[in-house]
């Protein structure tokens, strides 16, 4: 329980990278629409990065309701949540600063929404200390 600050800090690092890259493109210090023309790169980037966020966000956000991780969490360590945790959080933030990425790199919008909805997902599972118990199946008084 003692490693939820670092888990925190993750969200919001990642959170901050993002906006750091937003900053760094509407400054004109990175070039945007550098591939803006490129139809058929964008077509598979595009394609790629939709059907990775169709699967990728359920999976992280329902993470610990499937058995096998649920089964692991639970029957494990502080150590191994804390590591199916960084996981879930590494697979939400990847998702969002890459399409953060390829929104300013091909000036198309549908990259800036699954970006969004990506950094939605990540409160969504938002680490705290209940949450952490929960997830953990120890009893509320027990985590204080």
């Amino acid at each position: 329980m003692q490693k939820i600050g670092l888990l925190k800090w993750i969200v919001w690092a990642s959170v901050a990278t993002a906006l750091l890259l937003v900053v760094l493109f509407e400054t004109h210090v990175l070039e945007a629409g550098s591939m803006a023309g490129d139809a058929k790169t964008e077509f598979v980037v595009l394609t790629v990065a939709e059907l990775s966020s169709l699967a990728l966000i359920p999976f992280a956000v329902g993470m610990f309701r499937i058995k096998y991780f649920r089964n692991k969490v639970k029957g494990g360590s502080n150590q191994t949540y804390f590591t199916w945790t960084v996981t879930r959080l590494g697979i939400l933030s990847f998702l969002m600063l890459s399409n953060t990425l390829c929104y300013y790199i091909f000036a198309s919008v549908a990259f800036g929404y699954l970006a969004i909805i990506a950094c939605l997902c990540m409160f969504l599972v938002f680490p705290t200390k209940e949450r952490c118990a929960n997830e953990m199946g120890i009893d509320n008084n027990e985590s204080r």
